[in-house]
């Protein structure tokens, strides 16, 4: 496990304690809940956490994550209907950072999904401290969101750079027919 993983555990883990929830740390290979069943946080990219590719295929049927594949250009590119943000190091880095209730009334997954350690640290930091004054106000607590954070220049910035690139609500949650 990578620094910044260790250190998005610990922001989650502060998070928890301050939204007063238990929390169990588990391995996406020892999680066998179904989705719903608790508060979940999932963490990492489809290639290194099975349980985000599943939640990726079952509740972001619109976004896609290419695999990884150093010296490739496209390589962990974030796939949108045809558009692609694409990881460039030291330039910049994505991250999917989503609330989905798989079921009505059923406790939110928290999918946080980035190109790279760093990119899923800065969208637990974005969660953070944008969840009161932005997310609350605009999801409120029981609507589901999907949004594109951006780190630019994450090598001098860090991950508190992160910023929304856009707001992927209304392409990942399409309403039913």
């Amino acid at each position: 496990m990578s620094h910044e993983d260790v250190q998005t555990l610990i922001e989650v883990a502060k998070l928890a304690e301050e939204i007063d929830v238990e929390l169990k740390i588990a391995p996406f290979e020892k999680f066998v809940e179904p989705p719903g069943s608790a508060t979940e946080f999932c963490l990492g990219g489809p290639d290194s956490n099975q349980r985000t590719k599943i939640h990726l295929a079952n509740f972001l049927q619109e976004i896609r994550f290419n695999p990884y594949m150093p010296g490739d250009p496209e390589n962990i590119a974030i796939l949108i209907q045809g558009q692609e943000f694409r990881y460039e190091k030291d330039r910049s880095e994505h991250a999917i950072l989503a609330r989905i209730y798989p079921e009505p009334k059923s406790r939110p997954v928290i999918l946080v999904s980035g190109q790279t350690a760093k990119s899923n640290r800065g969208a637990v930091h974005y969660l953070i401290e944008n969840y009161d004054r932005a997310l609350r106000k605009k999801f409120g607590n029981e609507k589901q969101f999907c949004l594109l954070i951006k780190l630019k220049d994450p090598t001098s910035y860090g991950y508190k750079s992160a910023r929304l690139e856009r707001d992927l609500t209304g392409i990942a949650f399409k309403p039913l027919k």
